[in-house]
């Protein structure tokens, strides 16, 4: 199949007939051998639609000799940049400490949605603490804390960085003589249809080779077949595998020429039909002359657009949760809902499902939070096999 692949900065446009992508993205180790992140999974998306791909840098390097980098995360967004924008992401393993006197400590792996903190001797000199899916890792004592742009800067001269990731991890404390490693960056996979890895550790990209994202995709493409010819005619036949949550086709258009070309432009269009048509004879054609065909298809495909709203009557368990079906096209209804996570959880909650026939707000009332705690969530909608996904919400429960 054809695939995508980047370990920079990339803006990737989905191309004709693709209705459904499989994505892998990994994280970077950190010095030494602190893995990345791992997330696998499938999205729907549309054709011409442009997907955001930016890596998350770790913190700095420390000043061991060689000096040790934190790995870099990586995630992947549509509609923007920012935090509420990223569908999936990939951490960065934090850095090892390196104190003269060996006390140094390793840095945590990034994933899964939760990274790993950073090892550490004292109480006092604390690890950098994993990224998570609602804030960056907190860095131990003067290093600093990791945030959405990536993981946080070691406390000089021998803490380990923060990995990159969804929240960058924390940087390592350090002084002359103790040191702390840096925290892993978190992954994120909430924005996939289906999720088949979400792994701490799970990526073996290493130190210095970069983050990863591989994106493989199965054009949806009509094919074209020939039957009985005679002197003056050609019978065809043609056809389409569609991927599930894809309606049907709209026209079909059939195009001649008497030279073979690489692409459709190349070609005369010389019929269109409607969608039940799919053969029809040739006629009229010149005597011991060789044609080439191609055949081409709109296709229906079912899409939305769902929206996060508000977020209201927040108390010490529960909270009130509004979203927006903004539009739905080429599908009878759309099941949507809220997923949430909060605290020290490591898995997302999902409210009941409840189905729309056409666009209008929805809410639920959120129940069993817990008192004191930061939580974010955001609005999941799924239409015959499309999927879309509102901004991230955040709030944080009374005491």
């Amino acid at each position: 199949m054809p695939t995508f692949e980047t370990t920079t900065d990339a803006d990737w446009t989905v191309p004709t007939g693709v209705f459904e992508l499989d994505v892998r993205l990994e994280g970077e180790s950190g010095e030494s051998s602190n893995y990345g992140g791992l997330v696998e999974g499938t999205l729907p998306v549309t054709p011409g639609e442009t997907f955001l791909i930016r890596v998350s840098p770790g913190g700095g390097e420390n000043n061991a000799s060689p000096p040790r980098a934190p790995g870099d995360g990586i995630w992947i967004a549509r509609g923007g940049t920012a935090i509420e924008n990223r569908l999936a992401a990939a951490g960065g393993g934090g850095a090892d400490a390196d104190p003269p006197d060996s006390f140094g400590n390793d840095g945590g792996e990034g994933g899964a949605n939760v990274g790993e903190d950073g090892g550490q001797d004292s109480s006092y000199f604390t690890g950098g603490r994993g990224g998570s899916q609602t804030s960056g890792g907190k860095g131990g004592l003067s290093a600093y804390d990791g945030d959405a742009s990536g993981g946080g800067d070691p406390d000089f001269p021998y803490g380990g960085g923060g990995g990159g990731g969804y929240y960058g991890g924390g940087g390592g404390a350090s002084d002359n003589y103790y040191a702390a490693g840096g925290g892993g960056g978190s992954n994120h996979a909430e924005g996939l249809a289906q999720v088949d890895r979400n792994e701490r550790g799970g990526s073996y990209r290493d130190n210095g080779d970069g983050p990863r994202v591989q994106i493989t995709y199965e054009p949806a493409a009509p094919t074209l077949y020939t039957g009985d010819t005679s002197d003056t005619t050609i019978d065809l036949s043609w056809g389409i595998n569609l991927p599930a949550g894809v309606d049907s086709v709209e026209e079909w258009q059939l195009y001649r020429d008497t030279y073979p070309g690489t692409d459709r432009a190349d070609y005369t269009q010389i019929a269109t039909y409607p969608p039940s048509t799919t053969s029809d004879t040739d006629t009229g054609l010149d005597m011991a002359t060789t044609y080439h065909y191609r055949i081409g298809a709109d296709v229906l495909a079912p899409t939305l657009d769902v929206e996060t709203v508000s977020t209201t009557n927040v108390t010490d368990s529960s909270v009130d949760l509004t979203g927006d079906l903004v539009s739905l096209t080429d599908a009878a209804s759309a099941d949507v809902r809220f997923a949430y996570i909060g605290g020290s959880e490591t898995t997302w909650s999902e409210t009941a499902i409840q189905t729309l026939s056409s666009p209008q707000t929805f809410s639920e009332t959120v129940t069993g939070l817990s008192p004191e705690t930061a939580y974010v969530g955001r609005a999941v909608g799924d239409a015959s096999g499309a999927q879309d996904v509102g901004g991230v919400v955040t709030w944080t429960t009374t005491s």
